[in-house]
């Protein structure tokens, strides 16, 4: 019985060692790829730098980013306003509604 421990036991660390060599080998094969895509991802963001320095034409394209932002707060505030108003109006209907039912309570007693 001690014998089947000890064989189970160095049974698990061959096992553990197969899966660790597995792991690593996996990681090696995938190291190439790793570095194509971070030098993907670095052209790529070195050419989104050079479309930038187009000067003028980023520029305008800010300006126009920049008021279209603008008006939708405005839009965004309008919209707030009157869902605020619409709110104002409801809470004005029952509390006359309250009032209602607390008068009518009143006169019944």
């Amino acid at each position: 019985m001690v014998e089947l421990l000890e064989l189970y036991q160095m049974e698990d660390e061959a096992y553990s060692n197969l899966a660790e060599a597995t792991m690593e080998l996996y990681q090696y094969l995938l190291q190439p790829f790793r570095d194509m895509r971070e030098l993907a991802m670095l052209r790529r963001q070195q050419i989104k730098m050079q479309s930038l320095k187009g000067g003028a034409e980023a520029i305008a394209h800010l300006d126009q980013l920049e008021a279209d932002y603008y008006d939708l707060q405005l839009q965004l505030y309008e919209v707030q306003f009157e869902v605020l108003k619409c709110e104002e109006l409801l809470l004005t209907a029952q509390l006359e509604s309250i009032r209602r039912l607390m008068s009518g309570a009143f006169y019944a007693f």
